[in-house]
């Protein structure tokens, strides 16, 4: 038995599966997901930033200015729909979901809070086959897929 320390283990430390997904797919789920979580965040952040304004200014604002924080907010709110449709749209694709549940997911898009779930559930189930297809995944998203 050789003595010396500063030798590497001859054995494999770790096991880095292949990636058995297909390059479009996983190209399809990651860019549909980053989309998703750009959503989430714009949905959020909008809504602090109008509960912030009218908090702050409550006693300064006239009605124009109201009207003006309304339809920048609803102007984010439209971004932030268009960009969770087209994530929703990519995710589900990638993950193979049937065209039923597909038209499932849109309904639930138009309703205020489950659009919100909806887009979080499918983030997960995209996070788990990009992590089985070997790829790291962050808080938002895998940096590294093939384009």
């Amino acid at each position: 038995m050789d003595s010396n320390p500063y030798r590497p283990p001859l054995t494999q430390v770790r096991d880095m599966p292949e990636s058995e997904a297909d390059p479009d797919t996983v190209a399809l789920l990651g860019s549909g997901q980053k989309l998703a979580i750009y959503a989430i965040c714009t949905f959020v952040g909008t809504v602090i930033v109008r509960v912030l304004l009218t908090s702050l200014f409550k006693s300064s604002l006239e009605d124009d200015d109201r009207f003006l924080i309304g339809l920048l907010a609803g102007a984010a709110f439209l971004v932030a729909f268009v960009l969770s449709l087209v994530g929703r749209l990519r995710m589900a694709g990638g993950l193979g979901i049937s065209t039923g549940w597909q038209v499932v997911t849109v309904i639930l898009m138009f309703i205020p809070l489950l659009n919100i779930v909806t887009l979080l559930i499918l983030s997960t189930r995209t996070t788990q086959v990009l992590r089985q297809a070997g790829y790291q995944v962050g808080f938002f998203g895998a940096p590294d897929l093939p384009s």
